[in-house]
């Protein structure tokens, strides 16, 4: 890459710095000083030349020095002399100001021969020196950039021989005013510079309030961006060597680079967050990802490593790899539609047009201008103004969003609360009683046909556990519960159902309400697990109504279940020629006796395992350990049942060893009532409710006979 294509490449990503020579006057021509002198560059009546020990050695080479057609050499080691003269025609001394329009700039030392002076003396010291290597408190005039002021007596001529040398990029922008030009300049130039940095300062107190009232994340990177990027443009125009750090040589030297390494990190950030990379371009969000960590690396090694020279290189490379890559992810996220985008473009246009008009004046293409001298200042004062009302326009699509959504979400909840309605009336209105419960068993909602069938009111239901209601035939009976409880437990994930049929209590009768139950364990999108239950009371048989006589045989396998399913459904016959009472007890009695043939005869469970297996909470674990015994595995119980209208019989089989039937018939009820057993009362039940009780020897089968009218024989 020759020389000046580089320097151009510099001045670009370093916000276009002056270049390229402005025409005029022929080389060797005298600048001619006069008290209305304007800004003028003295670059066409100047010439250079480089190396040489010392200011004398290089006055005496003239033949080396040559025209300063080009003030822009790239990154140089060597020390760079530029030479011309000036001459006052007039009558009266003038004042001469030189202004070195680069502030970067580190040394500058300035050597002044008068006509008819020597040489060898005048150049001994130079007359003047600045550059940022120094305090800022050295300079003469109070100004961003390093301005010279020398005195020339009427119709006088000056040799100006300057020293340069910096570890920065060697541009030789010196401008040459009178005292009205250079007031007029800085007065001017403030009150531009003010407007800029204003209207940057209030974009970023405007975002700030909209980062509070919306805690968008965005609105901050997008602060902290053009924070970093005025301290770049305050640091490149040399205001914060002015005002901020005047004293701190070693930083104001050094924090160029870091500002631009920290300003093209913090562009990645916003960008990323601005244009949502990660959901339109997760590819190229990936290289946001590589980009900044370069960016960050820089910022380090301008602080500890490296020196300026090597960290301006990489952040020049840096900075347009950054410009490269949001232009094009920018354009390719407005192709996909994305309307953010096109806020985004249109404010780096205007940057970048703002650059290139600057970069054209000191072409010397365009004129000088105001929009051409401050087209930077300009373009990156209309970005921030763009890049806010692309905020903006990203709240109001971001409100009218919301107001379609809302909009949306109040029609959803009209239809919500009218199926909720239909739901509660469908819920509260069924024949059948719904319920809910929570995952420890505990009634949540009951509707209203739960409460009436069983007596009870909502807030005492919705006190209560389900295992609760369960009835039972007295204090030490707990089939019932037991078997529901295992059937609860069966509930172990959602999804999972059961269904089985049970007895509740009822709040003000004795007798149990028989029921077909249905649960269902239920998780919904909030996480939320309950169970919901379904049931329904069991009817009467309608065909007992017209029952004269029956003779039935069954055989069932070993479910204590079986047990409960049985006696109630032959019970239910016995309303056709018994009252309610009768009903009842032949039912509990029966119910016994086929247990005592499941547990105690098919499966050959003693009484003390009974009892010990209660007591710890494993009695259907045991039935069921017993069932897989191959010895017991094919067992069944066998009910022969017959009825008219003057009696009821049973004879209750098993398939077992039998047991000594006349012992038991001989125990204590009152004695198992003081030792708190929770069984052997069956068959002293049944022989109270049951007319005729007999076993056969062996004492696996018994009859039962109850008859309906006593006068009978």
């Amino acid at each position: 890459m020759n020389r000046k294509v580089f320097s151009v490449l510099a001045v670009w990503t370093l916000c276009m710095m002056p270049v390229a020579q402005e025409l005029g006057a022929a080389p060797g021509e005298s600048l001619s000083l006069t008290d209305s002198l304007e800004r003028t560059s003295i670059q066409p009546f100047a010439s250079f030349s480089k190396g040489g020990r010392n200011a004398l050695e290089i006055w005496n080479s003239r033949d080396s020095f040559q025209p300063l057609e080009d003030n822009s050499f790239g990154y140089s080691d060597e020390v760079y002399w530029v030479r011309f003269s000036v001459s006052n025609s007039s009558a009266k001394s003038l004042k001469l100001f030189l202004e070195y329009d680069f502030s970067p700039f580190d040394d500058i030392q300035i050597f002044r021969v008068g006509s008819g002076e020597d040489p060898a003396q005048a150049l001994k010291e130079p007359v003047a020196t600045g550059g940022d290597r120094f305090p800022f408190s050295h300079r003469e005039i109070s100004y961003r950039n390093v301005i010279f002021s020398f005195d020339q007596a009427a119709n006088t001529d000056y040799q100006y021989l300057l020293r340069l040398e910096t570890s920065s990029s060697m541009i030789i922008p010196i401008y040459a005013m009178g005292g009205p030009a250079m007031t007029s300049r800085i007065g001017t130039e403030q009150i531009i510079l003010g407007l800029y940095y204003g209207i940057m300062l209030a974009m970023v107190v405007t975002n700030l309030f909209l980062l509070f009232s919306t805690r968008d994340r965005t609105y901050l990177f997008y602060v902290l961006f053009i924070l970093s990027y005025v301290l770049f443009q305050a640091t490149l125009n040399g205001l914060s060597f002015q005002y901020l750090w005047p004293n701190a040589v070693t930083w104001g030297n050094n924090s160029l680079p870091f500002f631009i390494f920290l300003t093209c990190g913090l562009i990645l950030i916003f960008c990323r967050a601005y244009l949502r990379t990660k959901n339109y371009t997760p590819r190229t969000d990936r290289i946001y990802w590589i980009v900044l960590v370069l960016n960050i690396t820089g910022m380090l090694s301008a602080l500890f490593l490296f020196n300026y020279r090597i960290n301006l290189i990489a952040s020049m490379v840096l900075t347009l790899s950054t410009l490269v890559l949001v232009l094009t992810n920018g354009i390719h996220i407005m192709v996909l539609g994305a309307r953010q985008a096109r806020f985004f473009l249109a404010a780096w246009l205007f940057f970048l047009m703002g650059g290139a008009l600057n970069v054209l004046k000191s072409a010397g293409i365009l004129p000088d201008s105001m929009l051409t001298t401050y087209g930077i200042q300009i373009g990156s004062a209309l970005e921030a103004m763009i890049l806010s009302l692309g905020m903006g326009d990203r709240i109001n699509q971001l409100s009218a969003s919301l107001q379609r959504n809302v909009k949306a979400l109040s029609v959803a909840q009209n239809e919500s609360e009218k199926v909720s309605i239909r739901l509660q009336t469908l819920v509260e209105e069924a024949d059948d009683f719904i319920f809910t419960l929570d995952e420890s068993w505990n009634f949540t909602m009951v509707n209203k046909t739960f409460r009436r069938i069983l007596k009870y009111d909502q807030d005492e239901l919705l006190s209560m556990n389900f295992l609760e209601l369960i009835y039972n035939r007295d204090w030490k009976d707990s089939l019932n519960k037991i078997f529901a409880l295992e059937k609860l437990e069966e509930l172990t994930k959602p999804g999972t159902s059961v269904s089985f049929q049970t007895e509740f209590k009822q709040k003000h009768v004795m007798e149990p309400r028989d029921a077909q139950i249905q649960l269902q364990y239920l998780q919904y999108e909030d996480g939320r697990r309950e169970i919901l239950g379904r049931g329904s009371i069991i009817t009467e048989d309608v065909l007992a109504r017209y029952l004269i006589k029956e003779r039935v045989e069954f055989s069932i396998e070993n479910y204590v279940r079986n047990a409960e399913i049985l006696s109630q459904r032959l019970s239910s016959l016995i309303s056709r020629f018994a009252d309610a009472e009768v009903q009842m007890t032949v039912r509990t009695s029966l119910r016994e006796i086929i247990i005592n043939a499941i547990e105690h005869g098919n499966l050959e469970i003693t009484f003390d395992e009974k009892t010990k297996a209660l007591e710890e909470g494993s009695y259907l674990a045991l039935i069921e350990e017993r069932r897989e015994v191959p010895e017991f595995k094919s067992r069944k119980v066998f009910l022969e049942y017959s009825i008219d209208e003057d009696r009821v019989a049973f004879r209750v089989t098993d398939e077992g060893k039998g047991f000594d039937h006349r012992k038991m018939l001989k125990t204590d009820e009152k004695k198992l009532n003081e030792d708190f057993m929770a069984h052997g009362r069956g068959i002293m039940m049944t022989v109270s409710a049951f007319d005729i009780v007999r076993y056969n020897e062996k004492g696996n089968r018994v009859a039962l006979v109850k008859y309906f009218k006593k006068n009978q024989s």
